[in-house]
């Protein structure tokens, strides 16, 4: 973080009259002689300002600062049917089509909303937010910012939108908060909470223009109600499942193209495939092809790796007496 913390008060407690006030300060503690000390928080003056233009960033950790970066998309293939995306996209131009009722009705000083898309590993998440946000990113005033929870905290991401410097046109942000909640630890987990509350209530200013946050989790049950069942923190939740029967069998359609044959089709819509991503179904093709095995060997491969980690997980899990 960006600042230092400054000693404005020193008083011995041992010495100081019934009825000493003190003031509110950012940090205290009393040492070991008996002196009480307050620190206040000063930020650095000299930061240095981040012009944002419209476009796609990431954030970054460098030597334990939070940076931002130009990125770019990566190329992808999907079934636009399967994803989320008309309803991720829904979402947010619902927000930026009616600003005016966060600034007329709500009086809002920064419209903010946010949403929570979970569900399990594989099932089309980040596809669903890429295709919305590249629909705002043509309209050339959206900056979109990558935000990977892993990699950088709330405080360190923070702290960087402090210095943020909207250029060139840029009216509208939309903060994707990749894999949120997915690596806490118990160490820091009440402040890393803490300052994500803050983020998303925006009581500090952090954001200083409309502001849509995307968050994405494999893992919603790790959220504490204060987070999730609450409006005006994350305010929608979009769930993302696995594919239906019908999906299964476009799915494998569209990866194995003219190689999918009826008895394919029929195979994939069994029961025993429900736990198939789509990212299991475009594995099929790879397996296949990578290992000389046919698509059909493919599948059982999948479905021993899916039960293989059932169990694994369900074996630790009683080790460590979850």
């Amino acid at each position: 973080m960006a600042g230092k913390f400054n000693l404005f008060s020193r008083v011995n407690l041992d010495e100081a009259p019934i009825g000493t006030e003190f003031q509110e300060s950012d940090f205290a503690s009393v040492t070991p002689d008996g002196n009480f000390v307050q620190l206040k928080y000063i930020e650095d003056e000299d930061r240095k300002v981040v012009k944002v233009c419209p476009g796609l960033y990431k954030v970054k950790d460098v030597n334990g600062h939070a940076k931002l970066e130009k990125t770019e998309f990566s190329a992808e293939k999907i079934i636009e049917s399967y994803t989320q995306t008309e309803k991720i996209y829904s979402s947010i131009s619902n927000f930026f089509n009616k600003l005016h009722v966060y600034y007329e009705e709500l009086e809002a000083c920064i419209p903010r909303r946010a949403a929570l898309i979970f569900g399990p590993q594989g099932t089309g998440k980040s596809s669903g937010i890429k295709r919305a946000c590249e629909k705002y990113l043509e309209n050339k005033d959206t900056a979109v910012i990558l935000w990977p929870t892993d990699e950088v905290s709330p405080i360190d991401f923070k702290d960087l939108l402090k210095t943020f410097n909207y250029v060139d046109g840029t009216q509208k942000l939309i903060v994707v908060a990749e894999d949120i909640g997915g690596k806490e630890k118990d160490e820091g987990m009440e402040e890393s909470r803490s300052s994500l509350l803050s983020l998303l209530d925006n009581k500090e200013k952090t954001f200083t223009i409309p502001v849509f946050i995307a968050a994405t989790t494999n893992y919603p049950e790790t959220f504490l109600a204060n987070l999730t069942n609450r409006p005006g923190r994350f305010d929608i939740q979009i769930p993302v499942n696995n594919p239906t029967t019908e999906e299964r069998e476009q799915l494998l359609e569209f990866y194995l193209k003219d190689s999918c044959t009826e008895e394919l089709k029929k195979e994939i819509r069994k029961q025993k495939y429900k736990d198939f991503s789509a990212a299991h179904i475009k594995e099929i093709k790879l397996r296949s092809r990578l290992n000389d095995i046919t698509y059909q060997e493919a599948m059982d491969d999948l479905i021993k790796d899916i039960e293989r980690f059932k169990h694994t997980f369900k074996a630790e899990g009683q080790k460590l007496g979850i």
